[in-house]
């Protein structure tokens, strides 16, 4: 299986924030969980050691961050005029 090169932070500059429902982070495991709606993840894809990202029926239903603040993709940076999620 090829490995993927992702930019994660530009992935998230690229979603729409104000179409997420829910944005959170589990301090103790050190895990940032985007949920994008409520719908049963039939597949889950690991981009790297890092990123997984549960797919619905629908399309992308939640996108998971292990290590997230060790590896420097917290804090999160919402500005609430700005069309797109920023990171800090």
């Amino acid at each position: 299986m090829k490995k993927r090169n992702i930019d994660f932070k530009l992935v998230l500059e690229l979603i729409d924030w104000r179409k997420l429902m829910q944005i959170s982070y589990d301090e103790q495991d050190d895990i940032l969980l985007i949920t994008f709606n409520d719908n049963p993840i039939t597949k889950d894809v690991s981009l790297n050691r890092h990123v997984n990202i549960g797919f619905t029926e629908q399309g992308i239903g939640e996108i998971s961050i292990l290590e997230a603040k060790q590896s420097g993709l917290l804090p999160l940076n919402i500005q609430p005029n700005a069309p797109f999620l920023k990171v800090a």
